[in-house]
């Protein structure tokens, strides 16, 4: 799977620019079935894959992905993850905080740290839809769990967010985001309770 192929040069080869797929939204259209010469299919027979239906929930995370790829996890932090055995979310999440800190030997990365860590991921592959950053944003107004999250009242959540939002950490997290409102919050707890 080369995650790396762009729109165009997926449909090159194919005889227009856009592929037509009836009745079909395009944010549910699995362009992967499609190989780098346009081509549909496994067998590159030029037909379209019969159409499906959707999947479920989708997650953004899961647990075979690569640790960089969870939420608070960047590059540098993901190799020496890496370095200590942890190469996978699932790997990060089944991992002792308190070894993992220790093993790591960086002053800022503590076992409440990890555990952080931990929770965004949880959360992120629990609850559908759900972003890194907004897997953050609980995490750091104290809402750690699926559970915790599925049973919140969003004004409630919007207020220790707010409250959340005014610290250092979290004026650090807004900045590569804009600030949730209610109907944000309230998408976070619905889908959490598709979850279960």
């Amino acid at each position: 799977e080369d995650s790396e192929d762009t729109d165009e040069e997926i449909t090159s080869g194919a005889e227009s620019d856009e592929l037509d797929f009836p009745d079909e939204p395009e944010d549910e259209i699995d362009k992967s079935k499609f190989d780098r010469h346009g081509d549909a299919g496994e067998g590159g027979d030029g037909k379209l894959p019969e159409k499906r239906p959707p999947q479920g929930p989708i997650h953004y995370l899961k647990l075979s992905d690569q640790v960089e790829d969870g939420p608070s996890v960047g590059p540098k932090t993901a190799k020496r993850l890496n370095v200590v055995g942890i190469k996978t979310v699932e790997d990060l999440l089944n991992a002792d905080a308190d070894r993992v800190s220790s093993e790591l030997e960086v002053s800022y990365i503590t076992p409440q740290t990890v555990q952080d860590w931990q929770a965004q991921a949880r959360l992120q592959c629990g609850v559908p839809h759900l972003r890194g950053h907004d897997a953050q944003f609980l995490v750091g107004c104290g809402y750690r769990t699926v559970e915790k999250v599925m049973s919140a009242n969003p004004e409630t959540v919007l207020v220790d967010l707010q409250a959340y939002l005014k610290t250092s950490e979290g004026e650090r997290l807004l900045r590569v985001g804009n600030e949730p409102d209610l109907e944000e919050v309230k998408s976070w707890i619905e889908n959490a309770k598709q979850s279960i």
